[in-house]
This record gives C-alpha cells, sequence and structure tokens, in this order.
C-alpha cells in the first residue's frame, strides 16, 4: 500500500544496515493483529488433531509467536495505550512505553529516550 510505503523504505534500510547482536533482540509488528484467533489457531489445531498430552508440554512450539523470546521492553508509538494483543505471550512482564510520536517520525533518539526510561525501571517480574 502506498501509505505504508515510507514505513517499508524505513525497514528496508534497517534490514541493510542491520548487524547481529546476541545483546538483544528487535522485534517490529507492522500491520499486526494479535487477535486470539489467529494467535491460538494453531494450538487449538494441535490439540484437536494432536491430542492434549502431545502439545502439554511445550505449547509455545505450536502458537504462532512460538521461539520468540520474553519482550523486556515495549515501545507503542502513535499515542496509542494499548498493547494490542501484540505477543500476549511473552509480555507478561514486559515494561510498558508509550509515546505520542509516529512511528515514521520515530528517531534514534526516541529510541535513546525509550532506553534510558527503561534503564531507570526497578524490575520485579511480578514478585
Amino acid at each position: 500500500m502506498e501509505k505504508y510505503k515510507p514505513l517499508y523504505v524505513r525497514l528496508k534500510r534497517l534490514r541493510e544496515e542491520y548487524q547481529p547482536s546476541s545483546r538483544f533482540t528487535i522485534h517490529v509488528a507492522a500491520n499486526y493483529s494479535g487477535v486470539a484467533k489467529y494467535e491460538l489457531e494453531p494450538l487449538m489445531e494441535s490439540l484437536y488433531c494432536r491430542g492434549f498430552s502431545d502439545v502439554r508440554p511445550d505449547p509455545m512450539r505450536y502458537v504462532l509467536s512460538g521461539g520468540v523470546p520474553d519482550v523486556d521492553l515495549f515501545i507503542r508509538t502513535g499515542g496509542e495505550r494499548r498493547i494490542s494483543g501484540l505477543l500476549p505471550f511473552q509480555c507478561n512482564y514486559a515494561e510498558l512505553y508509550f509515546t505520542d510520536v509516529l512511528w515514521s517520525d520515530f528517531t534514534v533518539q526516541e529510541f535513546h529516550m525509550a532506553l534510558e526510561w527503561f534503564a531507570s525501571q526497578q524490575r520485579n517480574f511480578g514478585k
């Protein structure tokens, strides 16, 4: 779609400039739908076809986001104050950072502000 062209251009440039790191992983979800039907459908199909005992030891293997590590920092741009179902299993103990800045205007400086905010949080992982 033409309206998403600036986003696609930025993502393409990011991918070209990407240098792998073992320190952290960044996931970008563009035009994402966290509707439970889509996230849980593979799990439910597996439960039906294979039997519950086969799925029970590793249920994350059967969900679309299985294999994605737990989220430490969730950055939501554009003024919205919700996570919209993005990675519901991995965001349980994520620190939520909200900004009014649109994704298309999100700069390196904005990212550094989010990281500084994250560094100031005292994390307790639900304890």
